[in-house]
């Protein structure tokens, strides 16, 4: 399999080996996985590891690979997997499984993202809706942002009426409020 992704892939990849389907789970579980190539046996033990990927946010491919000789799993079971590919390995159609399940992977990947920052905006649509109190607003609207760009922190400054300067409105994150809430920048003043 090694040999195999390596021909697939000039430009490298991880591939982390396992023998059994307690250190495939163990492997799986503690690091991030971006594609499962899993040997399908006649006794189902790779039920567990494929059902784990499965239920990763986002959804893991997996490529089965059938040894000699054996017939393709049930449909229902069938359906499970990326792709079903027979040993041995033909490095052409191996790679061109790989790089159809990564390239799903990373689709799936950037739908998730989608999806979370959909869900954000929602959320930040209802808290306008149902306060009228601006501040609240303005905070609940700066904390979605912050994490929605993973940033430590973040901080809204307003246009001061009359003197034309700014002053700081909403600080989010850690160490956002070193000036403290109402500081006000003047014209041609440095932030702090």
């Amino acid at each position: 399999v090694r040999e195999r992704l390596a021909g697939a892939f000039p430009n490298g990849v991880e591939a982390i080996l396992f023998d059994t389907p307690e250190e495939g789970i163990r492997l799986f579980s503690g690091s991030q996985v971006d594609l499962v190539v899993l040997r399908v046996d006649a006794r189902g033990e790779h039920r567990r590891l494929l059902a784990l990927a499965q239920q990763s946010l986002p959804q893991v491919p997996v490529i089965g690979v059938l040894p000699v000789g054996a017939v393709a799993p049930a449909m229902r079971i069938d359906t499970a997997f990326e792709e079903l590919v027979h040993d041995p390995l033909e490095p052409a159609r191996f790679g061109s499984a790989a790089r159809n399940a990564l390239r799903w992977r990373r689709l799936s990947q950037q739908l998730h993202e989608k999806d979370q920052e959909l869900l954000t905006l929602d959320e930040v649509g209802r808290t306008i809706i149902s306060s009228l109190e601006l501040q609240t607003v303005l905070n609940i609207i700066m904390e979605k942002t912050r994490e929605l760009v993973h940033a430590e922190s973040l901080s809204l400054m307003l246009g001061e009426e009359g003197e034309g300067g700014l002053y700081l409105s909403v600080a989010v994150g850690e160490g956002a409020d070193r000036t403290g809430p109402g500081a006000v920048i003047k014209p041609g003043e440095g932030i702090p």
